[in-house]
């Protein structure tokens, strides 16, 4: 997938430039994990969790507060059992044959990640974090076979971008001096009109300072 040989080109990009980033005080993360679909209705209904990966940077601007910029895409999958139970659409139970593809979320959020005081000689931090802005929806058209119809039924595919907020919990493990490992979990929700998704990504990923 074209996301994801960009997402490799820009991380090996950074992994070549980490003196440079070291030097000038900021960090560098990189995740990956499995997203659940959680609203609207319908979108939770007819697609099922998928993976994410994303990357990001950081600067720390006060013993305990951090700043981050961060770009991930989340999958999620095309779900045939769920579509046909979905009330939104007409006469599931009419459909010879359904065919969707994966709807992908790109997101680019701007986070303030405040890390709770930590216990004394710990190498295990808990913190939370917070931030807005925006996420890019792609989803495919769905085909619908009816036999008693000599054509398709199309349900449209859609692209937008609406501006976004999101906030979670993670931990950090400290590994070396200058790597972390982190586990978290957030909430990203869109904040346009019309169905604009809400989404549960859950990351796994490592922080080089």
């Amino acid at each position: 997938m074209r996301i994801q040989k960009i997402i490799r080109r820009v991380w090996f990009l950074m992994l070549f430039s980490l003196p440079a980033w070291s030097a000038s005080g900021w960090m560098m993360l990189a995740h990956t994990g499995v997203t659940s679909p959680m609203q609207p209705e319908d979108f939770n209904q007819s697609f099922r969790g998928g993976f994410n990966a994303g990357l990001g940077i950081g600067r720390l601007i006060a013993p305990r507060l951090e700043i981050q910029a961060r770009f991930a895409v989340n999958e999620a999958p095309f779900d045939q059992g769920g579509f046909r139970h979905e009330p939104l659409y007409p006469d599931p139970s009419g459909f010879n044959s359904v065919d969707g593809k994966s709807t992908y979320i790109l997101t680019m959020l701007a986070d303030a990640r405040l890390s709770f005081p930590p216990r004394p000689g710990g190498k295990i931090n808990s913190y939370f974090f917070a931030g807005a802005g925006i996420m890019r929806i792609s989803k495919k058209h769905i085909v619908l076979s009816v036999p008693s119809q000599d054509q398709d039924i199309l349900i449209s595919s859609q692209a937008r971008i609406d501006p976004a907020v999101d906030f979670g919990l993670g931990i950090e493990l400290a590994l070396e001096n200058r790597a972390n490992f982190f586990a978290e979990a957030g909430y990203v929700l869109g904040l346009g009109q019309n169905g604009s998704p809400g989404i549960l990504p859950i990351r796994f990923g490592v922080c080089i300072r």
